[in-house]
């Protein structure tokens, strides 16, 4: 019965709870709550520009290595993970989205090299 399953979860997950209550308690982990955490990107150290389907864009690597991508048509910033691989594609860049250990790139290592490749490969639309 459905009861069983219930009682059953809560005896095998019983003792995980416990020693994670545990953990957070003698290790004294205060939560933050994410409006009061502040992210210190610096100043743009380089960036780019491109024109693909979905819209015109500027390519922010900033001295975090954080990347951001802001919209040239609405004048907002966008999720930049989604974008960067649309530039890639559209621009025909060649950059492989998977790092040699089979892992995707992540958003930092993936904009670098957008940048670097639209510049090498004279793509860059900042004068277009």
């Amino acid at each position: 019965t459905s009861i069983s399953v219930i009682i059953q979860m809560r005896i095998s997950t019983e003792p995980t709870i416990k020693a994670f209550i545990r953990h957070i308690q003698e290790t004294n982990i205060q939560y933050t709550s994410p409006e009061k955490v502040i992210h210190e990107t610096g100043k743009i150290k380089d960036l780019a520009y491109a024109r693909i389907s979905s819209g015109y864009y500027r390519i922010e690597q900033y001295e975090s290595q954080t990347i951001k991508i802001f919209n040239l048509n609405t004048q907002e910033y966008e999720v930049a993970k989604p974008i960067l691989r649309n530039v890639n594609k559209e621009k025909d860049l060649g950059i492989n989205l998977y790092f040699s250990t089979g892992n995707l790139r992540n958003t930092r290592n993936l904009g670098k090299l957008i940048i670097e490749e639209l510049k090498k490969q004279n793509k860059d639309d900042s004068n277009k």
